[in-house]
């Protein structure tokens, strides 16, 4: 074979080529270089590799130490055929990067077998090495030198390992907390705290943290005696999401008093022994998960961190080192990223929401000012039961407005749901206990409320009143275990829903919003009806007046 200047040009390249992809830890390119039965023999007494998954698993795990930390400068390069190979030998210096700055590290030489097959050039052997520096010219070896410095090598390599081990470590704490940096700056959602929590667990277990049970994060709401909980239980690899009475123990109450305090509060607490036990008891009084590895743990404990509102904590089966606390502490900042992302969508969200039921407010205002007779409130109940499920209302069963007559004690029932649609039900005040009893509450003022759960015995009771009567069968309530009335008064009346699971505060008052507005439309339409009464009693009268005069 001979070696022409294309040939030279090419295998430059070639091995220019196979250095860039090296440092710049692109293994995937980098090992298309490597034939499967590869060789290599190394400067140290490790670096023996017998084949290309050898040296791959190898490169792997030291590659963070050469990606942007080496490379090398000054090389030449020897080119020798030998048919069908060809030998290249390169002569360079390597630097490493120390403290942010370039340090020369040593000469270094490489020998690499090549050999072109199928049109691409490949690597079968390759041996490095680093020369000896000590010897003199005419020495085979420099012991006299060697043994003057060997003593002063040995104190600078240790102390060296100690300082590139702390780098290192401190790299890898960088990391960790820059992939959490980056989950919570890709946040869309509220529930993408869990992915939050999620990662920082994982990174320090990563980390060496050890009997990690849960990241957590606890949004506070103090008003409701409440705390939103986000959850990532590290033996069950399991997210969850759950809101929290934290008024019904001291513990939780502790927590939540410590934690409102403000920024840079912190709640550490060991649970053991008994007590371990009491507390999964009290657990399974609330709605949180139950860990059943805890069942089993000698301990549990709890440290957090506020932000105010908002606290990040931790809780393990043995007690945090020093070292792990440091380590968890300096999620902290990363974890208030987070947060403020957290709250810019929530936000937005409120205003999207808000926006939302405006729109859906808007509708039922027009669907009741352009009422012309009572028989059309039906079409305002169908316009109510859409736009609140649009809202997000649970298990609703239908929406209601009902009409009073207090000479008569009567009223009439104006009614939708999708699945038995519209209908006009006369009911008299004493028909049923509990409609009396909502009655009397619903009459005490014009922005009564009225609440009714029927359970157990008190449901069949209300579903064979319904059957006696003849109402239409709704098949959800033969299925149902339970039935929620929610009545706000209109003065005149009342509006409100039935629905098979109860509805929150919120919701409530998101109730209440729809009553406002329909109150208003249906005061307008009554003296809208009243003004065309007294029109027609006037052109009544005015007839009767021009008969009497002729």
């Amino acid at each position: 074979m001979k070696l022409t200047k294309k040939l030279e040009a090419e295998i430059k390249m070639l091995m220019d080529d196979y250095w860039d992809s090296y440092f710049r830890g692109d293994l995937k390119h980098w090992r298309n270089y490597l034939v499967d039965d590869y060789r290599n023999i190394g400067g140290t007494e490790e670096e023996i590799w017998n084949s290309k998954k050898e040296i791959l698993d190898y490169t792997k795990r030291i590659i963070n130490q050469m990606t942007g930390q080496a490379e090398i400068r000054n090389k030449k390069t020897q080119i020798i055929p030998y048919d069908p190979y060809i030998m290249v030998h390169e002569f360079m210096d390597l630097f490493i990067k120390v403290e942010g700055k370039w340090t020369f590290y040593g000469k270094f030489r490489l020998s690499s077998l090549i050999q072109k097959n199928d049109g691409e050039w490949k690597v079968l052997h390759q041996h490095g090495s680093y020369p000896d520096s000590h010897t003199e010219q005419g020495e085979a070896f420099a012991f006299d030198k060697l043994r003057k410095e060997n003593t002063q090598l040995l104190e600078a390599v240790k102390c060296r390992t100690i300082e590139l081990e702390n780098k290192n470590r401190e790299l890898e704490i960088e990391t960790a907390l820059e992939k959490v940096r980056a989950i919570a700056m890709g946040m869309k959602d509220p529930a993408d705290m869990l992915d939050v929590c999620k990662t920082i667990s994982l990174q320090l277990q990563f980390l060496g943290v050890k009997e990690i049970r849960n990241v957590q994060t606890a949004i506070i709401y103090e008003s409701k005696g409440t705390y939103m909980n986000y959850e990532y239980y590290a033996k069950h690899k399991k997210t969850v999401i759950t809101e929290t009475l934290y008024t019904n123990h001291k513990l939780a109450k502790a927590f939540a008093k410590k934690m409102l305090r403000g920024k840079g509060e912190t709640y550490i607490t060991h649970i053991k022994g008994k007590k371990v036990k009491e507390w999964i008891a009290y657990q399974k009084t609330t709605n949180v998960f139950i860990d059943k590895f805890l069942i089993t743990a000698s301990s549990l404990n709890y440290y957090w961190h506020s932000l105010g509102p908002v606290a990040l904590g931790i809780s393990t089966y043995s007690p945090l080192s020093k070292d792990d606390l440091n380590l968890f502490n300096r999620f902290l900042n990363v974890f208030e990223l987070a947060y403020t992302r957290y709250m810019d969508i929530e936000q937005a969200m409120t205003q999207a929401y808000e926006a939302k039921i405006e729109a859906s407010l808007e509708k039922v205002r027009a669907q009741a000012l352009g009422m012309r007779k009572p028989e059309e409130l039906p079409n305002v109940c169908e316009v109510l039961f859409k736009e609140l499920q649009s809202l997000g209302f649970p298990e609703l069963r239908n929406a209601m407005v009902n009409i009073h007559d207090d000479e008569i004690r009567a009223f009439l029932n104006y009614d939708y749901s999708d699945e038995i649609g519209k209908s006009i039900t006369p009911l008299f005040y004493d028909i049923h206990p509990v409609i009396k009893k909502q009655i009397r509450q619903i009459r005490k003022a014009d922005d009564a409320f009225s609440e009714t759960v029927f359970k157990g015995k008190d449901l069949e009771s209300w579903k064979a009143f319904r059957k006696s009567r003849g109402e239409k069968e709704d098949k959800r309530i033969r299925n149902s275990t339970a039935l929620y009335y929610y009545f706000y008064s209109i003065g005149t009346g009342s509006i409100g829903i039935s629905a098979f699971d109860a509805i929150n505060e919120e919701k409530q008052e998101l109730l209440k919003r729809f009553r406002n507005v329909f109150a208003f439309a249906y005061r307008r339409y009554m003296d809208v009806a009243q003004a065309e009464l007294k029109s027609k009693e006037a052109q009544i009268e005015l007839s009767l007046e021009r008969i009497r005069d002729r």
